[in-house]
C-alpha cells in the first residue's frame, strides 16, 4: 500500500544519504547514487499527493496548491538548515544531517498512517462517485 511504498522510499532515500559522502570519492559512486536519489524523491511526492487527495478529491486544487507551498517550505527549510550546517561542518558530513532529517519524516509517517481517518492504503478511489 502507499504507507508500505512510503516506507521503502524513506529507507532508500536514508541509505543513500548515509552512503553519499562514501560515495563522493568516485564519479561512479556519486553519479549512481545522486540517480537513485533522484528517482526516489519525487516517488515520495507522488505517493504524499495521492494519498492527500484521497482525503478529499473535491477540493483537490486547494489541497494540491496548499501541498505544493508547504513543500517548498520544506525546501527553503533544508537549504537553509543544510547551509547553516556548512558553517560548522564539511559538506560531506550534509549526508548524516540529511538522514536524520529523513528519520524525522519517517518517524512522523508512521503514527500518521495509523490514526484513525488515515486514507487507505491501496482502495482510496480519487474519483467523484455521485
Amino acid at each position: 500500500g502507499m504507507t508500505r511504498s512510503a516506507t521503502i522510499i524513506l529507507w532508500i532515500l536514508i541509505i543513500v544519504e548515509v552512503i553519499l559522502p562514501f560515495a563522493t570519492s568516485s564519479f561512479a559512486g556519486a553519479w549512481l547514487s545522486l540517480m537513485v536519489f533522484g528517482a526516489a524523491m519525487p516517488c515520495f511526492i507522488i505517493l504524499q499527493q495521492h494519498r492527500i487527495l484521497s482525503i478529499e478529491p473535491k477540493h483537490a486544487n486547494v489541497i494540491m496548491g496548499l501541498n505544493s507551498a508547504i513543500t517548498y517550505l520544506g525546501m527553503a527549510i533544508g537549504a537553509a538548515l543544510g547551509g547553516s550546517m556548512v558553517l560548522a561542518i564539511s559538506v560531506k558530513q550534509l549526508g548524516w544531517i540529511s538522514a536524520l532529517c529523513t528519520l524525522v519524516a519517517f518517524a512522523i509517517l508512521r503514527p500518521w498512517s495509523k490514526r484513525p481517518g488515515a486514507a487507505s492504503n491501496d482502495d482510496s478511489d480519487l474519483s467523484d462517485e455521485q
